[in-house]
């Protein structure tokens, strides 16, 4: 077998291979025998039609299960012959066979890029964790008093409305005095609306205007205001547009807030007291992983500040298509539209793309360094991040470890555990920032 190697790009190979005849030879006999036996011709009884005949009559099907067989066979022995750090087999074209000059065939294969180990040693490094204050403890607890309020009947004509309040109103959305639906049809959603119940609390609406427009009316008020839509709005096409809304005021309800009695039993505090212990220990775990996040997203940014290398195209579609459906359902669980997506599709695609790209170059380079460090996954880490799972999802260690082995995700949870340990490593040799 002769094999010609031939780098296309920085991670794809090409293999153009020339098998001899007599290497094909004991394949293209059982082939043969196979249709021998069992091909159906008519006036002979299986396997005793003349070799002459089975070959004519059947030879387009004998020769291509024998170039399907020479393939399958042999690709994974001429890739690891090769030395390649072996990723994906992408394409394989060119497939010859005959009997007398035997098989010729060309495969493409995607490979590992090749790169130089940045330095990773002695990184400057966030390590500082956030304090909790008192005051931002009572922030938090207010908060939680207002997530557990509740609604009163329907207010006297004279009622103003106010924050926190529960509002009705109808909505007429116009861009230079045409609907704003009918400009850009992809605006329904937050377009001309009749009966729209608003709360009146930051962070319950895409447009704040309207939230602030309806603080302070009654039952029966109507205005116009002026909203031009930021250049961060999610529906792409309306960024920097000027639209005007008519808000009429219908109904309103005004809020309840919990007393500390019933804030207590719903988050199942014995006092404020108990109350402010809680909310304290969330918060100082909450401020302990933003400190995480930040220092792992200096050492990324430090590690591939010295490093470019593209990375192979089968991975990167595949990370590409479990970002995107991420993505997707993260969008719908928030309340985006199928049309608002449908719309942005182009975007989402670039976005999941250059995420993908980055998260492989990540993973390559603390591949590198775990390799350079001699950094492996003991069976201990590994029982103990299934086991660390298994708490986080209620289950049994055991039945997740099977699971997990099942269903093909060990390999995964290795990478996962290597970069865990690597980035630990990284921590350890670095300076504090």
């Amino acid at each position: 077998m002769k094999v010609e190697t031939e780098k296309i790009s920085p991670c794809k190979v090409k293999l153009s291979v020339k098998m001899e005849a007599e290497e094909t030879r004991p394949e293209y006999a059982k082939v043969f025998r196979i249709f021998s036996n069992r091909g159906r011709i008519p006036g002979f009884r299986p396997g005793k039609a003349p070799r002459a005949m089975v070959q004519k009559l059947f030879e387009k099907e004998i020769t291509e299960e024998v170039q399907g067989r020479l393939v399958r066979d042999n690709y994974k022995k001429i890739i690891d012959e090769q030395k390649l750090k072996y990723v994906a087999l992408t394409s394989v074209s060119g497939v010859v066979f005959s009997p007398e000059m035997g098989a010729s065939f060309v495969l493409e294969v995607d490979v590992e890029p090749e790169f130089d180990l940045p330095k990773y040693k002695k990184l400057p490094l966030p390590f500082e964790i956030a304090p909790v204050t008192d005051e931002q403890v009572e922030e938090r607890i207010q908060r939680q008093r207002k997530a557990f309020v509740k609604f009163g009947d329907e207010s006297a004509p004279d009622y103003v409305a106010a924050e926190g309040d529960l509002a009705c109103v109808d909505l007429v959305a116009t861009v230079d005095g045409k609907p704003l639906e009918e400009v850009y049809p992809d605006a329904k959603p937050i377009g001309s609306r009749q009966d729209l119940w608003l709360q009146l609390e930051e962070g319950q609406s895409p447009l704040p205007e309207l939230v602030e427009a309806a603080k302070g009316m009654k039952a029966g008020d109507s205005k116009e205001i002026k909203i031009k839509f930021p250049k961060t709005f999610p529906q792409e096409t309306l960024r920097g547009v000027k639209a005007v809304y008519g808000i009429t005021v219908k109904k309103i309800r005004p809020s309840v807030l919990p007393t500390d009695a019933e804030l207590f039993a719903q988050t199942h505090s014995a006092d404020m007291d108990d109350l402010r212990a809680k909310t304290r220990k969330a918060m100082e775990t909450a401020a302990e992983m933003n400190a995480k996040r930040k220092r792992e997203e200096a050492a990324y940014e430090a590690l591939l500040k010295k490093v470019d290398f593209e990375v192979p195209e089968s991975q990167l579609t595949t990370k590409t298509d479990e970002i995107i459906d991420r993505m997707i359902r993260d969008a719908l669980y928030n309340g985006v539209s199928q049309d608002a997506l449908k719309a942005n599709r182009e975007a989402i695609l670039a976005q999941a793309t250059e995420v993908a790209r980055r998260q492989l170059r990540i993973d390559y380079v603390l591949a590198a360094i775990a390799r350079e460090e001699k950094i492996e996954v003991s069976d201990e880490a590994y029982d103990a991040k299934v086991a660390e799972l298994a708490k986080e999802f209620s289950a049994k260690p055991e039945e997740l470890k099977v699971k997990i082995e099942q269903t093909g995700r060990r390999e995964n949870l290795l990478v996962q555990i290597r970069n865990e340990q690597t980035l630990q490593f990284i921590y350890d040799q670095a300076k504090v920032k």
